[in-house]
């Protein structure tokens, strides 16, 4: 393809600006919808064909695999080619690529395992336990949480040693944190942080690997670059320092993860610590409707700290968001599914209908109202299909197989199935290879008859190996190890002889991943291994397991749907505490995060949006009663079709009733009138209902029968 064959006629004038502007920083403020993957993906092709930029030497990454993926083959269509060579991945993947050529600088051998959080959890258990830690005083995965902040900051033990203050959770967290290094090295593992932070930490400490990978990218690109962390943006400094090309496109008012170290200012500062930045600005939207992108402008202009753009379209002016009132988190269920059932009755498609929610937790009613009606959903964010069990016990074996070193995977899979191996047995077997200052993988295989321990364990652990080594046999092939593995653990007779109803899902979710390593096979037959194996599934989401394509209606958290878009568009629970959290309400930053993630919700609409909230919500184990949500308010009345459920009228008995008064609710049954605040219609009873306990009712919106 020449400059004169490129197809710039598929661009608009700031699409096409964006993907020029070559040479140098460049800045692209692309706002939802706006076409934000069309130019990264006609920008590498506009390098590779136009530029000729081998593709080896540029640097593309975003934040799933699935969308990696997605604008790799984009790519390739425009060019007309494969471009294996394009490293193109998530932060995390592409800088697993960087480890594996220079792991002996930090310690490691090329076939170190990676540990997902769960993995990570476990480990730190296992430390805990090592160092007399009481585990009943702090929680594990508190403590994982609060290293990995630690290593999105670049803030290493011995860098933590000096800042560390005194304080009980601060003098666990230190000798936890250096240890739980020690065993990963010891281990041959990363956790997901480590993965970024050693690239980074390397670079500083080796000029010369830094200046060999940054000479070699010529240009980088950083998709969603509003949601990167401290590490990610050191990363990206290091890579562009030789060539200094970097094109970075993402959108501060969708900056929504700053609980997980993401940081608005690598956004908003890019221009002060990049000279000479280019800005470009995508301002047109291709998604949603005139009237749907009005409301989101209204909203999100209340925000201070942002790049200043205003959404705009030439598509349909369409139709009202609609807001609807609830009674309580029961009816607003009932409410979206009676308008779920009205559209798929006029023929729409499940798969172009979500609902979306602030907490996991607020699924349960909609799958509860889904299930009755026979209404097909999914949800998206809960447990992925990689974290399960079964799963997670089939991956440590194959961890085994790459890499003997891997304590915490063999002290997962050594009993089970049961094999005769108990705490005991493994405790010495820990001991023994402590002293030989070796795995306990390896000092099973090497020393198990020398270790103080039963006849039935000592088999157990030659089982174990004797399982490992035959798959080692076909590691080049992941489809025949994982096979191998399954027949000769007997893991699925050990699930069929549990002989309960979660067995069947179980035995079908093994199956299900042997199909999964049949699929990799067969999609990558030059090179389908074990390693290369591990190291796609261990970096995947539940985002990137999302099927777009099945029948189904769509249930997940605002924070799952970015960067995704449906025709029927639910948002519910907007009250006030739920959405915004209440802690929003005392820091400025988290308010206006809230807002960010509310704006990020009603851009996901294309055609209809309905916004709902309930009068009152059990949260917690307790009823309690809700105010429509701040952001509610800051929309015109003028921009909304309101629907508002009134409740039943109100009988002179609620006006009646007194402490100790016995009292009758439609919902939560009997119960006893305990405190009274207010008077008349505007009081607020707090009743002790027999089946419920403790609920706080107000007269205005609740029918009560003294009894």
């Amino acid at each position: 393809m020449s400059k004169r064959d490129f197809p710039y006629s598929d661009l608009n004038p700031e699409q096409l600006d964006g993907v020029i502007k070559t040479d140098g920083p460049v800045l692209v403020l692309a706002g939802a919808g706006s076409g934000k993957t069309r130019v990264l993906t006609y920008k590498i092709a506009y390098l590779i064909d136009v530029y000729g930029i081998k593709p080896e030497n540029i640097f593309a990454t975003t934040f799933t695999n699935k969308a990696a993926e997605e604008m790799k083959n984009r790519v390739e269509k425009l060019v007309g080619k494969n471009i294996h060579e394009l490293w193109i991945g998530t932060f995390h993947s592409l800088c697993g690529r960087i480890l594996r050529t220079e792991s002996t600088h930090i310690g490691l051998s090329q076939n170190f395992s990676i540990y997902d959080e769960e993995d990570s959890v476990r480990a730190i258990r296992h430390v805990m336990e090592n160092l007399g830690f009481d585990r009943s005083r702090v929680n594990p995965r508190m403590l994982a949480s609060k290293i990995s902040s630690l290593k999105e900051k670049l803030i290493t033990p011995e860098y933590f040693t000096p800042i560390a203050k005194s304080g009980f959770e601060l003098e666990l967290l230190l000798p936890l944190y250096k240890e739980y290094q020690k065993l990963l090295l010891k281990s041959n593992a990363v956790d997901f942080d480590d993965m970024i932070m050693y690239v980074v930490l390397l670079f500083k400490s080796e000029p010369d690997i830094e200046y060999k990978w940054s000479s070699r990218f010529k240009y980088i690109l950083v998709d969603e670059f509003q949601d990167t962390n401290l590490a990610q943006y050191e990363l990206i400094k290091h890579l562009s320092k030789v060539n200094g090309n970097i094109t970075v496109v993402g959108d501060d008012d969708q900056s929504i993860y700053g609980w997980r170290g993401a940081e608005i200012r690598n956004i908003l500062n890019f221009p002060i610590d990049f000279k000479n930045t280019k800005i470009v600005k995508l301002e047109k939207n291709y998604r949603s409707t005139k009237r749907i992108l009005e409301l989101a402008n209204c909203v999100i202009k209340n925000n201070k700290l942002r790049h200043e753009k205003v959404l705009w379209c030439d598509n349909e002016v369409g139709q009202k968001p609609v807001l609807k009132r609830c009674l309580n988190e029961i009816d607003e269920a009932i409410e979206i599914a009676d308008e779920v059932e009205r559209i798929l009755d006029e023929g729409i498609e499940p798969n172009k209908l979500a609902i979306l929610y602030r907490t996991n937790a607020q699924s349960r009613v909609f799958e509860e109202e889904f299930k009755r009606r026979g209404i097909p959903y999914q949800v998206v964010g809960g447990i992925s299909f990689y974290e399960r069990a079964e799963i997670k016990d089939m991956l440590a074996y194959l961890r085994l197989v790459v890499n003997p070193k891997d304590d915490i995977s063999f002290r997962r899979i050594a009993n089970i199935p049961a094999r005769g191996i108990g705490k005991s047995s493994l405790d010495k077997l820990s001991n023994e290879a402590s002293l030989k200052g070796l795995s306990l993988y390896e000092s099973a295989k090497i020393h198990c008859d020398n270790i103080p321990i039963s006849a039935s364990a000592k088999k157990g652990l030659a089982n174990l190996v004797n399982i490992i080594e035959e798959a080692k046999r076909c590691a080049h092939n992941v489809y025949e190890a994982l096979k191998n593995i399954v027949d000769n653990t007997g893991y699925i007779k050990m699930l069929e002889a549990e002989r309960i109803a979660e067995s069947e899902d179980r035995i079908g979710n093994i199956y299900e991943l042997l199909s999964s390593a049949y699929s990799f096979v067969n999609s990558h037959a030059d090179a389908p291994s074990v390693e290369r194996y591990l190291s796609e599934v261990s970096l995947l989401t539940s985002v990137d397991l999302w099927e777009p394509d099945a029948q189904r209606v769509s249930l997940m958290t605002v924070h799952s749907a970015k960067g995704l878009e449906f025709e029927y568009l639910f948002v519910s629970g907007l009250e006030d505490g739920l959405f915004p959290l209440a802690d929003a309400y005392i820091d400025v930053e988290k308010l206006e995060e809230e807002r960010r993630l509310f704006y990020v919700a009603t851009t996901r609409a294309k055609k209809i949006l309905h916004l709902s909230y309930a009068l009152s919500r059990r949260r917690h184990g307790e009823q309690t009663f809700s105010l429509p949500s701040k952001f509610i308010l800051e929309i015109p009345k003028e921009l909304l079709y309101e629907e508002k459920k009134e409740p039943e009228p109100q009988s002179e008995d609620n006006f009646q009733i007194s402490i100790n008064s016995m009292v009758y609710h439609s919902y939560f049954g009997r119960g006893k009138v305990i405190e009274i605040r207010g008077y008349g219609k505007n009081a607020i009873v707090t009743v002790y209902f027999e089946e419920y306990g403790i609920v706080k009712l107000s007269l205005a919106h609740t029918q009560l029968e003294v009894l």
